[in-house]
């Protein structure tokens, strides 16, 4: 006599089964929840809920697969039963895949009892026979940045998904969606927390640096024209001139190195010129010539039609010197040496590849080498001051560190990929300018080029410096070359020895960065009084956002530290040119030329 299921037993399976499936599914969530909480990579995340994903259903295979490109599937991580073929690092071009791709990129999910039945898959149908896929479901995941994935349950067999599996792998696709996009948000949140530490740690170090060149730069300019005064003092031939020599030497090293720490934390004062860079790479060949060794092939690359950029050319120049110096230590054996410059346009899409550059039109400069190449760790801190990778005593870190706070003083932005054995690129982006904005209205300005035309002695030139050192240095250099100077220590004493004094005063000197009323607020009162007075400002360095606007003015400066000759011949020119006098030759001061 047969037996006969009883209905309340049943549906007490039934039941059971339900539940059973419902813990396991609740199980599978909150361990996905879990992971989001966790702190993991978005490649950990991944990787622990496919395993747990695999518990649940250990006769399937579960993988994970990104689309990126024109439609390439690539299968980064998989889990398969020993009956099936693990499919990990399997690439498919997804030609011809259109409609699957439609009901991917849809939010739609692919349940496929049979796959050879169903027509959305029948351009794959070689490769699933291959990888012995007979049933899938197919989940699709959208990643940070819009970027497409997929998550897949494979089955050897022909399958009946139930709507248990269905729903498990849907609910598994939402919540690692939703743990990727956090893990994205959390390295975003930390990258951006490293650069306000690294920008924190950069000002308190500019500060620094800041105020030990402007103590450093008054020193130097001092020495420098004293160097001058004695050597004209000892007359030519003199046997301790080359003691002088030497003094200059020290000066003029000295003068490079706070250059190059003030350009590090982006200080530097600049005098920006709209410029092509090509005319740049052209004066500085024969300095890369002698430069660069013999064994290394330079090869310059630039393009027509080249958009005018507004830099500093000199400091421009330095950063070509200093990268192409950069690869030259990266080849020890020799190599090549590619310098490259084009047009740029960066849109949305290259503006996510390169983080923190603005959308718009750019004029790149690129310098490449074959050489050593470096690892992720050293591009991490190639641009930090006095970080290098060589030897005690061969490199005091400051190159690269210059290069980037040239780039970043001008609004441009530097990038860097290298590889180790396979060589290194920089790229410098700096904003383009159309060519019918070369020329700035203070520019058209003509002056005479060359030594100005004659010795204006006797005139009376008002000389405002708060250092006492380089105050005496500066009027006996000054006198000596046949002006009359009124020297005051501050801008209220200046003012005041202007309103006394009885004839006129050609030409103000003035530092740039003193206590109380610097030398823009000077020069800006001083006009209403004397509207005629030239004004000619000196400086080493300034952070002040005031004083850097009005050096983007066009007005004459001249940086700390200088020589004798430099002073007398900037002097010079700027009164002639206030003449219109007519040039002819004259004889030099008799002071030193070493700048």
């Amino acid at each position: 006599m047969g037996s006969f299921p009883h209905p309340e037993l049943e549906e007490q399976r039934a039941l059971r089964k339900r539940l059973h499936q419902c813990q396991m599914r609740l199980h599978l969530l909150k361990s996905i929840t879990t992971q989001i909480n966790s702190g993991l990579s978005a490649n950990q995340i991944i990787q622990r809920t496919m395993q747990e994903a695999h518990k649940s259903f250990p006769r399937l295979r579960v993988s994970f697969s990104t689309i990126a490109g024109p439609h390439l599937l690539s299968v980064v991580h998989s889990i398969a039963p020993p009956s099936m073929p693990n499919l990990l690092g399997a690439e498919q071009p997804l030609m011809n895949c259109e409609a699957m791709m439609q009901a991917l990129e849809a939010g739609q999910a692919i349940v496929a009892p049979d796959v050879s039945r169903d027509l959305r898959l029948q351009p794959l149908a070689d490769l699933l026979a291959a990888n012995g896929t007979r049933a899938l479901i197919i989940v699709p995941i959208r990643q940070p940045e819009n970027q497409m994935a997929i998550l897949a349950f494979t089955s050897g067999e022909i399958k009946a998904w139930d709507a248990y599996e269905i729903a498990t792998l849907c609910d598994m696709a939402e919540y690692l969606s939703l743990a990727l996009r956090e893990a994205h948000a959390e390295r975003e949140r930390l990258k951006i927390e490293q650069r306000l530490r690294d920008s924190q740690k950069m000002e308190i170090t500019g500060r620094l640096v800041g105020g030990i060149a402007h103590d450093f730069n008054n020193l130097l300019t001092g020495m420098m024209i004293y160097c001058g005064l004695l050597e004209t003092a000892l007359g030519k031939g003199h046997h301790l001139q080359r003691h002088v020599c030497e003094i200059q030497s020290a000066g003029q090293r000295g003068a490079q190195l706070v250059g190059q720490l003030l350009a590090s934390t982006s200080q530097q004062v600049l005098e920006p010129k709209v410029i092509l860079i090509n005319d740049v790479l052209m004066e500085s060949h024969d300095l890369l010539r002698r430069l660069i060794r013999e064994d290394i092939l330079v090869a310059m690359q630039c393009a027509q039609d080249l958009k005018y950029v507004r830099v500093d050319p000199a400091q421009l120049q330095q950063v070509i010197l200093n990268l192409a110096i950069n690869a030259q230590d990266a080849m020890p054996a020799g190599g090549h040496l590619w310098i490259k410059t084009r047009n740029c346009v960066v849109d949305d899409v290259l503006a996510r590849v390169l983080p923190g550059i603005a959308v718009g039109d750019y004029v790149s400069l690129s310098v490449a080498d074959n050489g050593e190449g470096m690892d992720k760790q050293t591009q991490a801190r190639i641009f930090e001051p006095f970080f290098t990778t060589k030897e005690r005593g061969k490199g005091a870190g400051l190159g690269l560190a210059t290069v980037h706070g040239i780039v970043d003083q001008h609004g441009g932005y530097i990038s860097v990929q290298s590889e180790l054995g396979k060589g290194s690129t920089f790229e410098i982006f700096l904003p383009g300018i159309q060519a019918g904005s070369r020329v700035d209205p203070e520019e058209e300005i003509h002056r005479p080029l060359g030594l100005p035309s004659l010795r204006l002695r006797g005139e009376s030139l008002l000389l405002v410096e708060d250092d006492e050192m380089v105050r005496r240095s500066l009027v006996e250099s000054l006198r000596l070359s046949g002006y009359q100077v009124l020297e005051a220590a501050g801008g209220d004493q200046a003012l005041q020895i202007a309103s006394q004094h009885p004839g006129p005063i050609p030409l103000m000197i003035t530092d740039l960065i003193m206590p109380g009323m610097g030398g823009g607020e000077l020069a800006q009162k001083l006009s209403l009084e004397r509207p005629e007075t030239e004004v000619l400002y000196i400086s080493g360095y300034t952070d002040d956002p005031r004083t850097r606007s009005l050096m983007g003015e066009g007005v004459e400066f001249l940086g700390k530290p200088f020589s004798s000759w430099a002073l007398i011949e900037k002097i010079q020119t700027i009164l002639s040119a206030v003449r219109g006098a007519v040039a002819v030759p004259v004889p030099a001061p008799a002071l030193v030329r070493f700048s």
